[in-house]
């Protein structure tokens, strides 16, 4: 992809510099010189350094008259390298990332980008003229240096603050020898810190644009042809970074409006069908009664976003800008997703242990219970487990108990990868990284449960599977679970009155050995303080089968990890094959291919 149609898909026809390297008339290096006069000595020949110390001592506008008038007495081609040497020391005594930009390569990017004469700004000359360049400036792109020399080291900020204050529709991104190609984005992180508490009057850090390129693109490319590469990654991110601010500030009223009309229907809705429909229903369902609700605003938001971005004209030009810009490539290959990624995607498929146990939710498909803390120690690991099971059949109901007895419980095992053909079939990965690791199913030794003693979980806000001597009925519970929780508790306080455990109804899973050597049964434990992270934690009398519930995987996710364990249990198998060569590998499990054992 050329550069000019990289400024074609930006919809890009004027390019406007803003950089204190146009400060090339004697004025404006003055000003520049006298406002670092330790980097300007180290820059200046004798007639600059002995005018300087001449202005220091000399009160009124004389001094710098005169340093001024060594400034015009140069030739041009003096100033410039005054100036280039000015920029060298201030590199050098900031400890600059990357160097500042060359004459040459400024020159070429003026030449490559079509930069007139007269878009070439000082900071002093944007202050002026960007008011009326917002006016009009869709088809503009903006470079900023993020560094004035001898003032702010972050006015190129406070040039795209007053772009979005004068609401500037143009591509802007922020030039910088601050950072390197390998750590734009975490300038890019903190100067949005910057921002916080800084910029509230018109817009908020979350709504601004804010894209940083290092200086070091440009500088360390060989020639022009590198150069334009450079300046193609760098209107690419610009691009980018635009785009999705204005899908998001497209979006952003919309969604509000859509929250106003899902909640203006909700209140249309008479009390006899509200109490039907809404209350009734979920408790005959054994969910919350604000279920209906939370689906409906949900489902509002989303319908109403999924139409503007079909509809929009603004997000649909935004979307072809993306797609025009896909060949450029950025050179850098992301090494992980960033962490606001996998905090979507958690969201996406994951509900955490304060949501589902502070509100004492039931079991459901997709629940994941790991080894108390409490009650095993260090040795033992972090073994996980997740439930599955129909999710209909897990349900408990106001109207009735549950019929299915059992459930399957599938250890989680960590894993880089997964190697070998059985190993692949038999190991499915959860769709997401939990506590930084990638988890997988491990179907080869699941076990059944028993949902009973796992309700335990639900009577809890910590969603412990243990039952207290002194532990007392919660008035949170829905009606469903309210409806058993006797049966439930009954066998625990016997066994707590007895102080041992003898009924087989404790028997939590039909598999001993591990990794349910620990949880398999339940155990009496008397009251003790122990030592859990440095915290003195006092445990009463209880019988435990040392689980707590952390977390559950969403819907559609845990329907689609059940539907992978019954496909393998329900393959076809043959016990022999008597003809087969030994050489052959074995078949692995398809819904297409048998296995042979």
């Amino acid at each position: 992809m050329e550069l000019k149609e990289v400024l074609e898909a930006l919809g890009t026809d004027r390019v406007i510099w803003i950089d204190d390297k146009f400060n090339r008339t004697p004025e404006q290096l003055a000003d520049q010189l006298i406002g670092s006069p330790e980097l300007a000595r180290r820059a200046g020949n004798a007639d600059i350094n002995a005018a300087l110390e001449r202005y220091e001592f000399q009160e009124g506008s004389n001094g710098l008259d005169e340093l001024r008038q060594v400034l015009v007495d140069m030739s041009p081609a003096e100033r410039d390298a005054l100036s280039q040497a000015f920029f060298d020391a201030e590199t050098h005594a900031a400890t600059m990332a990357t160097p500042e930009l060359s004459d040459q390569v400024v020159r070429e990017t003026c030449a490559l980008l079509g930069i007139a004469a007269e878009d070439r700004w000082t900071f002093k000359d944007a202050m002026q003229k960007v008011e009326d360049s917002c006016k009009d400036d869709l088809r503009v792109s903006y470079i900023i240096d993020l560094n004035e020399s001898g003032g702010n080291d972050k006015q190129g900020l406070e040039v795209l603050k007053t772009l979005h204050q004068y609401k500037s529709k143009g591509t802007a991104f922020l030039l910088t020898h601050s950072a390197t190609t390998g750590d734009e984005a975490a300038k890019e992180s903190e100067l949005l810190g910057d921002m916080k508490g800084a910029h509230v009057a018109a817009t908020s850090d979350a709504s601004f644009p804010l894209c940083v390129v290092s200086k070091q693109r440009l500088e360390a490319a060989k020639d022009r042809d590198g150069i334009a590469h450079a300046l193609q990654i760098a209107m690419k991110r610009a691009g980018l970074r635009r785009s999705v601010h204005e899908v998001l500030q497209t979006v952003r009223g919309d969604v509000f409006s859509a929250f106003e009309a899902a909640a203006k229907k909700l209140l249309e809705i008479p009390p006899e069908q509200l109490d039907e429909f809404v209350v009734e229903r979920g408790h005959h369902e054994g969910v919350s009664e604000l279920h209906v609700v939370e689906r409906a605003i949900t489902a509002e938001v989303s319908q109403r976003v999924r139409h503007i971005f079909a509809t929009s004209r603004e997000v649909l030009a935004s979307t072809a800008r993306l797609r025009s810009l896909r060949a450029v490539r950025l050179g850098i290959e992301a090494p992980k997703a960033h962490p606001h990624l996998e905090e979507f995607r958690r969201m996406e498929v994951w509900e955490s242990s304060e949501l589902i146990n502070s509100s004492y939710t039931p079991l459901a498909c997709g629940d994941i219970f790991e080894l108390d803390d409490y009650e095993c120690g260090a040795a033992q690991g972090r073994k996980q487990f997740l439930l599955l099971g129909q999710p209909c059949d897990i349900s408990v109901r106001a109207q009735q108990d549950r019929d299915q007895e059992f459930a399957t419980f599938v250890p989680l095992v960590a894993k880089a990868s997964v190697k070998g053909d059985d190993e692949a079939g038999k190991l499915r990965p959860l769709q997401f990284s939990l506590n930084g690791k990638q988890l997988f199913c491990d179907y080869r030794n699941a076990a059944s449960v028993r949902l009973s003693i796992l309700d335990l979980a639900a009577l809890r806000d910590d969603g412990r599977v243990r039952f207290d001597l002194e532990q007392t009925e919660n008035d949170a519970l829905l009606a469903g679970m309210r409806k058993v929780i006797s049966k439930r508790v009954k066998a625990a306080k016997t066994a707590l009155d007895d102080g041992i455990v003898t009924a087989d109804n404790f028997q939590l899973s039909f598999r001993s050995s591990s990794p349910f050597s620990v949880i398999a049964r339940a155990a009496v434990k008397s009251k003790e303080t122990k030592n859990i992270d440095e915290t003195r934690i006092k445990l009463p009398k209880r019988v435990t089968w040392s689980l707590k519930r952390t977390g559950r995987v969403r819907m559609p996710y845990a329907a689609a990890l059940l539907r992978d364990y019954l496909s393998l249990q329900g393959r076809d198998a043959f016990d022999l094959d008597f003809t087969k060569d030994r050489s052959m590998k074995p078949i692995t499990s398809t819904p297409d291919a048998p296995v042979y054992s």
